[in-house]
């Protein structure tokens, strides 16, 4: 095996990312992925990044010869991209032989301002280092390097609100209160000597410990003291960009900020902006000669007094708005104190509606629990053997049996007890063979569900009924055991939860399986819907009452549905204002000839990843359609569809019309419809000039197969469907190729995927499900 060329030995280890020993290891590696052919330097950086050495990131860089733009300031290294953008970008930087890591914004300077930027960005930081310490996000250094200005901060785990609010929509009430409190507090301890300037969403982090840090402070206005037409920002800068900031000669104050906070509460209470253009010069325009609109013509939840403040903080004229943000914060009311655990609450709703793998802790040994029971059996039967020396009494010796049958309980017997005289439930003597009234039941009374006589109704013969849940909402199943299907009801958390060696069974027979609680959770889970009952009728075998629902490591199988009927009927929990619902699917598998979920409320997001789906007629049915007003995410990540029907279908009539914008993403996704099915189903020809408006494709690599018809509505033939005009779809991320599935032995109930043509991919990594991952 070739060793990498000289060069790129001595760059990597220059940056710190590998060393000769670190090669070495890598060798077996790269020898496997050159697979007999000379080993390239191309092949060494793909063998560093499965051995986790170099990002994917850096491997680009390095496969493009522009490694040296990895380092900054010739100790700092950049590790990978958090947010790209062509004028401002951000990124998770290390520093070799440091183990803290940095946020390092990178920012595009004009060739002859580049100094005087960089003089203007380092008395900024001057001026505040003395608050750097109680606000870690505050940045500590500056260097002008390569035409940019890189701005350097210290780097706390976590997620910038932007991504956070396109997972959830948008926020509720109490969590924007705490957040302004904080954006608030740290602007009113500096707004004597510095402002930020730049207050939008992408520049809000929230950390994984509840505290809220401001990001670029002060970058934007070095780079652009005075901003016009001509200025080049990041589209997103221009959300809350203060309308006196076209004056001439007028720099950011403490008043821009105060409109442009007002702008960042409008966004996240309704998750938008307040004017969702594409034209940045548009957007501008807007700003300065129109009013902001009322918060609660999107969000009709939002208080009154909240929704004022935002009135007065978003006004147009400078003198009409609170002039300090101490004033602000005396406006909006409430204490910071409990506002770091609240928001830690918040980022955790976000980790259990996108469940992370959580290592399984070792298994205790169970020789000191067999040693016990030994023990205690042995010192049991010593005693027995000598209860006549101890003065113990006899014992009486019990047993029965039931024998079930479709009509009745036949016969309770009991063996007599040692005088020989036969006992009944109550104690006293009885003639043998007599069943007390008390312990008979018909059939029809003992099972669960109705029927109209007993004889129609077929025995389930060792399946267990599904356990209560406990205290904190969980069912625990066994994997030796196989239930029964039945209703569970719990209150805030409901959880279904198996061993992941081996995920219970739940069948599905006479009645479907009923799950009510506000969030729903299955985990390790094997649904099977049988065929041996047609009990179910046209019900959907699976009823969920929630606001979210989460399946993980789990399967859904039913091969034999029926026609027009889903799989999965999602509704709010009864007794609740329907809201949106929103759902995560993560590392499972969907089998079913029929539709597979369908939404009686409105979606809020919805994310797939690692999912495989085999046969459906359709993914996800809208009825109701996106939430009101919210462009709304669909994400497939690391997907396969197989043999399937469309992949949305969207509402009609008012329904449509009122609904928001479904934004279908995804990367490194397979996508093969059946029979001629388009990727979006239109209900009806009268909603084909409306549909376009209330859908987009914003994927990142979500493949599809050549000649696959975007938007269709059903024809009068079966499975049949007219392609419609989809010239005005926004588009980006689909990419078409060749392709087909071949059996894998070594796979678990996925198809080895073959590439015929192959796309221009966005990763490294094969598309399509990871089968080593599924149930």
């Amino acid at each position: 095996m070739e060793p990498p060329s000289q060069a790129l030995a001595q760059q990597l280890g220059a940056l710190g990312l590998a060393t000769a020993a670190d090669l070495r290891r890598c060798s077996p590696r790269a020898r496997k992925l050159a697979r007999g052919l000379p080993g390239t330097d191309s092949v060494w950086i793909d063998a560093l990044v499965h051995a986790g050495k170099i990002t994917q990131y850096q491997a680009r860089q390095l496969e493009a010869d522009r490694g040296d733009e990895l380092v900054i300031g010739r100790k700092f290294v950049l590790q990978r991209p958090i947010h790209l953008d062509p004028l401002l970008s951000l990124f998770e930087a290390g520093a070799p032989g440091r183990r803290e890591k940095f946020l390092i914004s990178r920012m595009t300077c004009s060739p002859q301002g580049g100094e005087a930027s960089a003089l203007r960005m380092l008395k900024t930081i001057q001026s505040l280092a003395t608050c750097r310490e109680q606000f870690p996000a505050i940045p500590f250094d500056a260097i002008l390097e390569r035409g940019s200005l890189f701005l350097l901060a210290s780097h706390q785990p976590g997620e910038s609100l932007a991504k956070l609010l396109v997972r959830r929509g948008r926020f509720p009430e109490p969590v924007v209160r705490g957040i302004a409190q904080e954006v608030l507090r740290q602007l009113q301890m500096t707004e004597t000597f510095a402002v930020h300037g730049d207050l939008r969403v992408a520049n809000l982090w929230l950390s994984h410990r509840g505290d809220i840090g401001l990001l670029n402070w002060g970058l934007l206005d070095a780079v652009s003291p005075e901003i016009n037409i001509h200025s080049r920002l990041p589209l997103d800068a221009y959300d809350g960009l203060a309308p006196e900031r076209g004056d001439a000669s007028r720099r950011a104050t403490a008043t821009s900020d105060v409109y442009a906070l007002g702008c960042v509460l409008w966004h996240l209470l309704t998750g938008r902006p307040p004017y969702a253009v594409a034209d940045p010069l548009a957007k501008w325009t807007a700003h300065r000669t129109r009013q902001i609109p009322d918060v609660r013509t999107l969000a009709p939840d939002v208080s009154e007094s909240l929704a004022q403040l935002i009135r007065n903080m978003t006004a147009r004229e400078v003198h009409r708005r609170p002039q300090t943000c101490s004033e602000v914060r005396q406006m909006l009311g409430g204490g910071s104190n409990w506002n770091r655990s609240r928001l830690q609450r918040f980022l955790h709703e976000f980790e259990s509606a996108a469940p992370r793998q959580v290592t399984r802790s070792q298994s205790r040994s169970r020789v000191p629990a067999l040693a016990g029971a030994v023990l205690l059996s042995v010192g049991l039967v010593a005693a027995a053997w000598n209860r006549d020396k101890l003065g113990w009494s006899g014992l009486s010796k019990l047993s029965a049996a039931v024998n079930v049958s479709t009509s009745t309980v036949k016969e309770l017997s009991a063996t007599p007890p040692m005088d020989g005289r036969p006992v009944e439930a109550s104690g006293a003597p009885t003639q043998m063979g007599a069943v007390p009234d008390n312990l008979t039941r018909t059939a029809s009374e003992a099972l669960p569900f109705p029927s109209s006589s007993a004889s129609e109704i077929p025995v389930d013969s060792g399946l267990a009924s599904l356990p209560s849940p406990d205290a904190e909402g969980v069912v625990q199943l066994a994997g030796d055991q196989e239930y029964i299907a039945s209703e569970v009801i719990a209150g805030e958390s409901l959880t279904l939860r198996g061993e992941r060696e081996r995920p219970a069974v739940v069948h599905v027979r006479h009645s479907p399986l009923t799950l009510e609680a506000d969030n729903i959770r299955l985990e390790n889970v094997r649904l099977i819907v049988d065929a041996v009952d047609s009990g179910v009728g046209d019900k959907s075998p699976v009823i969920v009452r929630a606001q979210t629902l989460t399946v993980t490591h789990s399967s859904l199988d039913w091969s034999t549905g029926t026609a027009g009927v889903s799989l999965v009927k999602w509704s709010p929990p009864q007794g609740t204002a329907s809201g949106s619902g929103r759902f995560v699917l993560h590392d499972s598998t969907i089998t079913a000839a029929s539709h597979f979920l369908e939404m009686e409320m409105p979606l809020g997001a919805g994310l797939l990843e690692n999912v495989l789906i085999q046969q459906v007629a359709s993914v996800l049915s809208l009825p109701q359609g996106p939430a009101a007003g919210l462009r709304v995410p669909f994400v497939m990540n690391a997907c396969t569809m197989q043999e399937c029907g469309p992949l949305v279908r969207m509402p009609t009539g008012q329904s449509l019309q009122q609904s928001g914008r479904l934004s279908l993403q995804g990367a490194d996704s397979v996508v093969q419809m059946t029979g001629g099915a388009p990727l979006i189903e239109v209900a009806t020809e009268q909603d084909a000039a409306l549909w376009q408006s209330h859908v987009e494709v914003a994927a990142q690599g979500l493949i599809v197969e050549v000649g696959m018809k975007l938007a269709g509505v059903r024809g009068s033939l079966p499975n049949s469907f007219r392609e419609l005009n989809s010239e005005e779809l926004p588009v980006d991320g689909l990419l078409t190729g060749d392709f087909h599935f071949e059996p894998d032995p070594d796979s678990r109930g996925a198809e080895r995927l073959i590439l015929d043509a192959v796309p221009v991919l966005s990763s490294s990594r094969l598309p399509g499900v990871d089968a080593s991952r599924l149930p």
